[in-house]
Formats: structure tokens, sequence, C-alpha cells
């Protein structure tokens, strides 16, 4: 017979059991058949117990003879067990003292298998007195594998007592002497107490005592803190008296123009003069405007006042002048320069008002000269016209624009009709009058020029013949015209011949040379 090995198995989850599967043992004789008997432990797939069970078995053939064997299964516990501590929590002390009675649940430690054993590793434990201040009560639970699992908490007492204080009454002393500005003064401490030890004074505000107060009020005041924080406050005052005023002298009068294009300035002046016996407490300006402000036109009076640490005041004031030394501004419309009205020997003008600026409100803007606007103004007359304008405080200035109408419409010329005239009688020529062109303008004056051909009764020529004219007005506009004088032969030409004549043959011949006078 042959078992199988030992087996090692950990304990089911929350049972101190495993349930263990295994295969049986094997056996073998010289004769047949044997049968298997397991005579300790478990069957495989049993449940066994944390620990180590012996399997025994035994084999017998059938004239009894018999054989064993065993092994062991051991089933270990792998499991924590478990502790639960309760939450952390604070107490209050009791009133009076510096301790509290605390009372909590103390944790007991479970475990999938019987007896686990629970104690206190740190703390002082439930139902005694804990000082104040902060304990970790850690507690540990073992199983009976030796495996452990702690828990903690932490169980504050709380100071939730204040402790007392208690200050001098307030003093008021006199200054030590008339040149002085203080007085050394001599108070005691404050006194205090708490439920705990530990607590401690601080000066937060003031001075100690033995030293030199100034004149004037200081407040004292002392916080006692405790082992906890928890504090508690006094205070007092110590007053030292003065009853010598300050002196105060403001600057002199302060006259200024007006800044560039603005009707205020901007003013700088120095801050009055303050002395006193003691520290100078206090600057007061009774204005709205300080030093490097912009004031407006006009006086404005500046008002101070000083006062002393305690209270004794002195006054002062002066007077800043603003004045308005800046001309007003204008600017006029650039030079107008138009053409006539069509037809006329004018036009009608129409311009912008200038409007004059000034650095201050109440400026007038008068016209001093000229046409205004919408005037018909002939051409070529010249017109100058002025603006001016004048300020609240009589400051003027002006400025001045032209106006030329220009004749920029040109005259209208009308030639004769084109002329077809025949030769005077016996010559190729023919003198021809006509009527100079007419011309029309605008404007009256105007100057009628041949430029070619040969004028009203002028000896013209066969053939044509063309006269142009231009006309010009005086503003140098021009028109033109021409026409054509066409000069026709209407007369037959003359022929006179010599007489008849008779003349004899040439000797000896049938014919003459003949001469006779010229055809004409």
């Amino acid at each position: 017979i042959t078992c199988p090995a030992s087996i090692y198995v950990d304990n089911e989850l929350g049972l101190c059991t495993a349930a263990v599967l295994y295969s049986s043992p094997t056996t073998a004789d010289n004769c047949g058949s044997t049968d298997l008997t397991l005579m300790a432990g478990l069957p495989s797939n049993g449940t066994f117990p944390v620990g180590t069970t012996t399997q025994t078995y035994r084999t017998r053939d059938g004239t009894l003879n018999a054989a064993t064997c065993n092994f062991q299964v051991v089933v270990t516990d792998a499991e924590a067990p478990r502790i639960t501590c309760p939450a952390s929590y604070a107490l209050v002390n009791i009133p009076g003292t510096c301790a509290a009675l605390a009372n909590y649940t103390v944790p007991v430690g479970v475990d999938n298998c019987p007896n686990v054993r629970t104690r206190r590793l740190t703390g002082r434990g439930s139902n005694i007195s804990h000082p104040v201040g902060s304990s970790l009560e850690t507690y540990i639970a073992i199983d009976n594998g030796a495996i452990t699992t702690t828990c903690e908490f932490t169980l504050t007492i709380l100071d939730a007592e204040m402790p007392t204080i208690t200050c001098p009454a307030n003093m008021t002393v006199p200054r030590d002497g008339p040149h002085t500005c203080g007085a050394v003064v001599n108070f005691s401490l404050p006194t205090f107490q708490d439920n705990c030890n530990g607590s401690t004074l601080r000066r937060v505000i003031g001075q100690a005592s033995g030293t030199a107060f100034s004149v004037g009020t200081t407040l004292q005041a002392y916080t006692v803190t405790d082992a906890s924080g928890n504090t508690a406050n006094c205070s007092f005052y110590v007053t030292v008296l003065d009853n010598f005023a300050p002196s105060i002298t403001c600057p002199a009068n302060v006259t200024v123009p007006t800044d560039t294009h603005v009707c205020t300035a901007r003013v700088q002046y120095s801050p009055p003069l303050t002395a006193d016996n003691c520290t100078v407490a206090t600057l007061t300006s009774y204005s709205a405007l300080g030093s490097n402000s912009t004031f407006p036109l006009g006086n404005t009076v500046q008002s101070f006042s000083v006062a002393d640490i305690v209270g004794i005041m002195a006054n002062c004031s002066f007077r800043v002048t603003v004045e308005d030394r800046e001309t007003p501004r204008i600017t006029c419309p650039a030079n107008i320069h138009v053409g006539n009205a069509p037809g006329v020997c004018h036009a009608q003008v129409n311009f912008s008002d200038p409007v004059g600026v000034d650095n201050c409100m109440g400026a007038t803007t008068v016209q001093v000269g000229g046409y205004a606007s919408g005037s018909y103004i002939n051409v070529s007359q010249s017109v100058v016209n002025v603006f001016n304008t004048s300020d609240a405080v009589g400051l003027s200035t002006s400025c001045s624009f032209f106006i030329n109408v220009t004749d920029i419409e040109a005259p209208t010329i009308t030639c004769p009709a084109n002329m077809t005239v025949p030769c005077d009688a016996g010559v190729c020529t023919a003198v021809v009058p006509y009527t100079l062109p007419s011309v029309l303008d605008n404007c009256v004056a105007t100057t009628l020029t041949l430029v070619s051909g040969l004028g009203p009764n002028g000896t013209f020529p066969l053939g044509t013949s063309i006269e142009r004219y231009v006309v010009r007005d005086t503003a140098g506009n021009s028109a033109s015209c021409a026409f054509a004088i066409t000069i026709v032969d209407t007369q037959a030409p003359t022929i006179v011949c010599p007489a008849s004549f008779a003349v004899s043959n040439a000797p000896f011949m049938c014919n003459a040379t003949v001469t006779h006078a010229a055809v004409t």
C-alpha cells in the first residue's frame, strides 16, 4: 500500500476548517484483489479542522495478510483576526480642572477560529481620567496562530476653559516738563489665572512700564494665552496731558496763467509749515484741491488746520488765482476761388462762418469786414472777409480769407455766312465788304481780332479765302469762327484780230510768207 504525500492547505475564508480533496492510497498483492480501509482521519473532500490530521489506511488480501500507510493533512489558519476601534473623538475638560473622564467601548478582537486575545498597547484606557491633550489609544487582537491585527483612535481632551486676566485702571499723568512731550509712567502688570498650568502673558500693544510715554493717549493691551491656545484680553489707557498749541504757516498767495488750451491750471504749492512741542498729528486741508491739482479760473481759497496729538488746533489759508491770459483761436476757411454763375458776370458765394474757440467759455465771433455768406460778388472784385473772436476777459484775435470770382465763361461769336462774289469789272479781284462777326459775353468788355484773312472791304483774289476771327473777354476766355469768301470770274474774255490784208506770192513761188500783227 502507498499513501499520497502529506497535504498542506489554508483555512477557508471565515472558517476554522478547510475541505480537502486527496487521492486514495494505491495497493498491490501477489494474489489478486485486496480491500482498502480508512482506519483514522477523514475521507477525501471531508471538512478538516485547523491543525494536523493523520490519515491512516489499511489493506488486506484474501488470506487476511495486512499492510498500512499514513499521511498528514495540515490546515493552517492564514486569516488575521479582526478588531475595530471607536472613531477618534474629543471631550472638553471638567470645569475648573485640567482633565476629563473618558468612557468608551473597549474594542474586542474576533477571528474565524476561537480563543482570540485582545489587549491595549498604548493609551490610558476607558473609564479613567485623561489629562488635557491628545492620547493615542491602540489595541491588538492575537489569534492562536499568533497572527495579529491592531486598531487605534485618538482621544483628545480639550481645554475649553478660557483664562482670566485683569488690567490696571486707566491712568492720566501730566507731561514731565515744559519742553518735553511725554512722561515716564510706571504701572503694575495685569494679573491672570487658568484651570491648567502653562499660561503666558504678552503685551500686544503699548509700552513697557517705566518707559517714556508721549503726550496723548496710549492703548496698553495684553493677552494671556493658556497651553491650549485659549486667550483672554484686557486693556487700559495711559494718557499724558499737553496744553501747548501747534503753529502753522501757509505759503504765499499764488497767481498763475491757465494751462494751454484749457480754462484751468495745474498748480503746485508747498504744504504749510507746522511745528509743535510734540509731534504734529494731522494736517487737514479743507479744500478738495491739493498741490498739483487742476484749479479753475478765478480765486480758490486753500484752508488748512493742524492738530497735535492731543487735538489742539491752529489754522491758516492762502489764495490760488488762475488768470486767463490766452488769446482765443479762430481759423478762417481757405481762400475761395469760384467761377461766375452761367450767363452773368458774378457768382453767389457760400461759406461756413468761422467760429472762434477759447480755452474758457464765453468767446464771441463777429464778421468785421467783407461780404456775408450767400452774397453775390462780381467778377474780378477783390474781397477780403475778416472775422474777429473776443473772449470774456477782452483778449481777441482775427483771421481773414480772400474771395475771388473768376470769369470762366467763354464769349460767343457768330461769323457771317460764306460769301460768293464775282470779280470787279475788268479785274481778277473783288473788293468785298462784310459785316463783322457778332459777339456776346456774360461780362461787357471783349476784343474781336482778325487772325487770318483780309478783313471787310479787302481786295480778295480769285478763288476762296478764309476769314478767321477770335473774340477774347477780359478774363482771357476766347471763341473763334470762320467763313469763306469765294471770288468767281463771270466776265467773258475779249479778242482783237488785225485787219484783213492781201499779199503777193513770192517770185516764182505759188505762196508767200505772211506776217501780221498779234491777235489781242
